[in-house]
């Protein structure tokens, strides 16, 4: 999208119903490609908050099982916040990842 820019000349814009969420991975569905969480200390990333702002879930996710921690947090209406997550905190386990979610936490549509 061209709404909002952080950097660049476009953004991921995204409208998520109740509890959707947007997936990015790596690999094909049943046979992910192995992300060494190890080589990582944090996940980081820009967030803008859409014209009303709200809450989100972030979580990483494998094809194996793996058990991961939910990161939550609110983002303000109307700006881009920087998100930055310890990477021991989502994956406590050291699991390997294939995928990371961005999910919106509530019961109403949002626009990120």
């Amino acid at each position: 999208s061209a709404e909002q820019i952080y950097a660049g000349s476009s953004s991921l814009k995204t409208v998520l119903n109740a509890w959707g969420a947007v997936r990015l991975r790596h690999g094909n569905l049943g046979a992910g490609i192995n992300i060494d969480p190890s080589l990582y200390s944090s996940f980081q990333f820009r967030v803008h908050g859409g014209t009303t702002g709200g809450q989100i879930k972030v979580l990483l996710g494998n094809d194996i099982g793996g058990t991961f921690t939910a990161y939550t947090t609110t983002i303000p209406a109307s700006q881009w916040t920087l998100i930055n997550i310890p990477m021991g905190q989502l994956n406590p386990s050291n699991n390997v990842i294939h995928s990371f979610y961005i999910q919106n936490d509530a019961s109403s549509q949002r626009t990120f």
